[in-house]
């Protein structure tokens, strides 16, 4: 069978695309596809393969059956990222969409990987066991949970703005915290509890606004910034926009004319209840329309 959607050019310096790459490998040993078929309830003959995107996203692998994709399965070698699966149910329903992380309530977990490679290696040939052996070594580089402080679900350290994410869903918006994904919005992890909302204008991820240090404000940038940022997409646009955010405000407050240290700081209890003026403002931003 020939796959016409087969992915290929993976970014080996991402231990997680070194690992998506070693399970590749190991879906050729029977007794560990047998495994992982069985552990996701796919049916015999299932191909597992890593796809090109689709509608601007791209989970790790899709499971195809009869020429058909049935299901779609992420790997984080972490906890969940759990805006990421909400953004693949949406995109692909009613295709099954399936994790393997360090989560107890994953599908696989990368604790049962392991165990199941090192249940199987002395049955393999040397081929298989080096195989069975390069996924091993990189799990275990991997083990400490201190490195996943990045990966942590957004939605559980930000729990305050899900009306805000729910809001994004529920017209259509694409949200990720990894810029592979191609998300209408990335959100990019700054330390613990740092957060900063980023769309793609000319090639380039811009902040719209963030939140720092779990703040209970949005912060917005100030009119010069706005202007610099958006220019590329037109003055009526970017001021259009410049409206929409003074519109959040519950005091008609402005945003700065200049000041690159100065902020429109807005309560988020204020954004969670106008979360639909605000994701309309970042549809038309985008130049979508409202799904």
């Amino acid at each position: 069978m020939y796959i016409d959607d087969l992915f290929v050019n993976e970014v080996v310096s991402n231990e997680e695309n070194r690992f998506n790459l070693a399970f590749i490998h190991l879906l050729m040993i029977t007794p560990f596809k047998r495994f992982v078929l069985d552990k996701l309830d796919l049916p015999e003959g299932t191909i597992i393969y890593s796809p090109k995107s689709k509608n601007g996203l791209r989970p790790d692998f899709a499971c195809k059956y009869n020429g058909e994709i049935i299901a779609y399965v992420e790997v984080e070698l972490g906890p969940k990222v759990q805006i990421q699966l909400e953004n693949y149910k949406k995109a692909f329903n009613p295709v099954r969409i399936f994790s393997i992380t360090t989560d107890d309530d994953s599908e696989i977990t990368i604790e049962e990987i392991k165990n199941k490679l090192h249940d199987i290696y002395i049955s393999l040939h040397e081929q298989e066991r080096v195989s069975a052996q390069y996924a091993i070594d990189i799990l275990k580089q991997y083990s400490n949970p201190d490195r996943y402080s990045r990966q942590e679900p957004i939605l559980d350290n930000h729990q305050e703005l899900n009306p805000i994410f729910n809001k994004f869903f529920e017209i259509g918006l694409t949200v990720s915290t990894k810029t592979s994904d191609n998300p209408d919005i990335y959100l990019d992890t700054v330390k613990e509890k740092g957060l900063s909302f980023r769309i793609r204008v000319n090639g380039k991820w811009v902040t719209l606004f963030n939140r720092k240090n779990g703040g209970d404000c949005l912060n917005f940038e100030t009119k010069e910034q706005y202007y610099e940022k958006l220019e590329v997409k037109g003055i009526d646009v970017c001021e259009k926009w410049i409206r929409d955010v003074e519109g959040l405000t519950n005091n008609n407050d402005r945003l700065f004319d200049n000041g690159r240290n100065k902020y429109l700081k807005i309560p988020i209890s204020i954004i969670c209840e106008k979360n639909d003026a605000l994701a309309n403002a970042i549809l038309l931003l985008l130049g979508k329309e409202m799904k």
